[in-house]
Parts: C-alpha cells; structure tokens; sequence
C-alpha cells in the first residue's frame, strides 16, 4: 500500500489551478490598476483644490503645486498646472497609460475631472473611469 498522488490527479490539480489564474489574473491587475488610479484622483483633486485656493485669495493661479505630502507621486507624474485656466493635470505611465485633468470653472472652484488615454489601449474605459469623475 503506497501513499501519495498519482501523476494523473497532480496534471489534473495543475490544469486547474491553471485555469483559475488565467481568469483570475486579469481581474486582479485590473483592481491593482483600479486602486492606483484613485490614488491619482485623489492627487489631482487635492492638486486642483489647492489652485482654486490660491486664485480665490490671490486672483491668480498658482506658477507651480506645492510639493507635499499630500501629493504622493508614487505612481503619477508631479502635477502640472496651465496658470491660463487652472487646469490640473497627472499623468500615469507604464504599460497602464492615462492622464487626469482636473478643469476649473474659471471663478475657482473645481468643475470636472477626467481621464483620457495615452496610449493606443482604452485604459480609461477598461478601468470604468468615465464620464466626470468628481463625485466618484
């Protein structure tokens, strides 16, 4: 009487164990990518704010974004400001490209936040980050 798996039942365990991932996997860097890119709606929303901030006291928006802890741009570049119209924007490279623009209304407060692609695969939609994104 011997103890132990056969092969048969270890290339069956193998072939599932298989499948599941190949489903599975997808799904999984699709939440990863999901979380990062909260991340940078929260970056460019905080980004966006601080601005309208500055142009509500100052009349003028800001030449650059402060570099601070709330701004972590671990996976995004630095935000950027257009000083025309106080518009913010990040941008995620990698194969997951895509960039947040965060528009202001023109009498500082915050109307719109949207993603667009970078590259040639729909990230944005892929990711269900459509439409105005502010009150996500």
């Amino acid at each position: 009487m011997k103890k132990g798996f056969t092969l048969i039942e270890l290339l069956i365990v193998m072939v599932l164990v298989g499948t599941l991932v190949t489903i599975a996997l997808p799904k999984y860097q699709r939440a990863l990518e999901r979380g990062r890119a909260l991340e940078g709606l929260r970056n460019v929303q905080y980004a966006a704010e601080y601005a309208n901030a500055k142009y509500i006291a100052t009349g003028e928006y800001p030449a650059s974004l402060p570099s601070t802890d709330q701004i972590k741009n671990r996976f995004f570049s630095a935000p950027s400001i257009d000083q025309t119209n106080g518009n913010v924007t990040i941008i995620r490279t990698s194969s997951w490209g895509y960039k947040f623009t965060a528009s202001n209304d023109g009498e500082g407060s915050l109307s719109s936040i949207t993603c667009a692609n970078t590259g040639s695969e729909d990230v944005c939609t892929q990711l269900d980050l459509i439409g105005n994104l502010l009150n996500n």
